[in-house]
């Protein structure tokens, strides 16, 4: 990991016999230049660009390939770097075609990894899914994933986690709650047990953005939201997954109740 890591956890990695810790810089200079100009002759661009494109960038590996992409898909390669690996990522999807940028925000909703019926079931204005996510992987904001946790559903995946993270960023609170509610109902129609929790997940997170919004959430919601975090729960309690299930079982309660559940099945 970066240095940042350690912000976020200073505790990272403490203990662990067979472990360690090695700081990822900026490439050096030298190596920065060699993968500018790999990538810049992989994308047909002019070598004129190349000290624009190290300046701003000053070794970091994403920021060259993200900026290099941009040039790419600019006109004649000319057109402004952006400060900040998020600027410039945010800049790269305002760039593309409207469809192309609805898909990839709804995507955003469902995680890193992500089903393209999923995606399909989302996506209600007409457009050809197929068309906008082959264009998505062509412009390297997707790639394919192997294999499938659904049966017989095609997943894909963010390249970089900042791509999903600044897609989601897009969307107005209302519209991340539509679409984490519309994804647990697709999830509902699969059938499939495994994903109870993925499902609670997103019930839970549909209902935070209503509560955050209105105040007040609609009785069906709450009620579907609080059945599926208690077989959540209930799912890891039975794994021996404790932690996990005390915390989705109290998700599952009114905080005025909470007091009268949760201790009881963890110690059973």
């Amino acid at each position: 990991a970066r240095p940042e890591l350690l912000d976020v956890d200073a505790q990272w990695g403490g203990g662990r016999v067979r472990g360690a810790t090695i700081e990822l810089g900026a490439l050096p200079q030298e190596e920065a230049g060699r993968l500018v100009d790999v990538l810049l002759a992989e994308a047909a661009l002019s070598p004129e660009v190349r000290s624009d494109v190290l300046a701003k960038t000053e070794g970091n590996p994403l920021f060259v390939e993200e900026t290099v992409r941009m040039l790419a898909e600019g006109a004649e390669g000319r057109i402004p770097i952006p400060d900040t690996v998020q600027a410039l990522i945010a800049a790269r999807i305002d760039g593309l075609p409207r469809a192309a940028r609805l898909l990839l925000r709804r995507a955003s909703v469902i995680g890193r990894v992500f089903w393209r019926g999923a995606v399909a079931h989302l996506s209600n204005d007409g457009d050809d899914v197929d068309d906008v996510i082959e264009l998505l992987l062509l412009r390297e904001f997707l790639v394919r994933e192997t294999h499938s946790t659904i049966g017989g559903e095609d997943a894909l995946r963010f390249k970089h986690v900042l791509i999903r993270e600044i897609a989601y960023s897009g969307l107005t609170k209302l519209s991340r709650a539509e679409l984490h509610a519309a994804f647990a109902a697709w999830l509902r129609e699969r059938g499939v047990e495994e994903l109870v929790e993925i499902r609670a997940f997103h019930l839970d997170r549909a209902t935070s953005l209503r509560t955050e919004l209105e105040g007040v959430v609609p009785s069906e919601l709450t009620q579907e939201t609080a059945e599926a975090l208690e077989t959540a729960g209930l799912r890891a309690l039975a794994r021996e997954a404790n932690r996990s299930g005390r915390t989705l079982l109290l998700r599952a309660v009114p905080p005025g109740s909470r007091v009268a559940i949760g201790v009881r099945p963890i110690c059973a």
